[in-house]
């Protein structure tokens, strides 16, 4: 019957929210209470990130969404990440992302040496952009406070909890990183 097989595959799909949002808060708390403990390993990134792609392309299919992953230039790039937490951050990167690009909008994953940096210990910047329904210039640093959605996300269907950038933030800062939003006009091209 398609409408029971409709009906399951949404509790499905319901269940898998629910269970991604109590790992979040289990995150959390782990955090919290300095009881997370990352695991580094070097890593070839790009073709991790390459599999993490491959979760979005359905997404990206359903809603017409021009998805491109660049990595400008490189073909290996061996870096230390705790791999489980790294994909935490890009999946909650790349489903925020997909989240507020409307359809046959534009998400691009980008991953680069930074050239910025000058210490000598090459550092990677990865950058996610899309052209979804932006951040108030206000909200900037707001965005990655615990369970704060924008103005312009509450003004829509679209849910969330407020707790993916949050733990986001502070799992790209255990890995000795930063993270920060730009808006388009800033945002690296290429």
């Amino acid at each position: 019957n398609p409408a029971r097989q409709q009906a399951y595959q949404t509790m499905q799909r319901n269940a898998n929210m629910l269970l991604q949002l109590v790992n979040q808060l289990l995150d959390i708390r782990k955090i919290d209470n300095n009881q997370m403990h990352l695991q580094f390993r070097e890593t070839e990134i790009l073709s991790l990130l390459d599999s993490l792609m491959e979760f979005f392309v359905p997404i990206a299919e359903s809603k017409r969404i021009q998805f491109e992953y660049k990595h400008l230039g490189l073909d290996r790039l061996n870096v230390w990440v705790d791999p489980g937490y790294f994909n935490k951050i890009i999946v909650n990167l790349l489903s925020n992302a997909f989240k507020y690009t409307p359809n046959d909008g534009r998400v691009v994953l980008r991953v680069a040496l930074d050239p910025l940096q000058q210490d000598g210990q090459g550092h990677v910047l990865i950058t996610v952009s899309d052209n979804g329904i932006g951040i108030a210039p206000e909200e900037r640093e707001l965005i990655f406070d615990r369970f704060y959605r924008g103005q312009n996300a509450e003004g829509t269907k679209i849910q969330g909890s407020g707790i993916g950038l949050s733990l986001t933030r502070s799992l790209v800062e255990m890995h000795h990183g930063t993270i920060e939003l730009q808006t388009s006009t800033e945002a690296p091209t290429g």
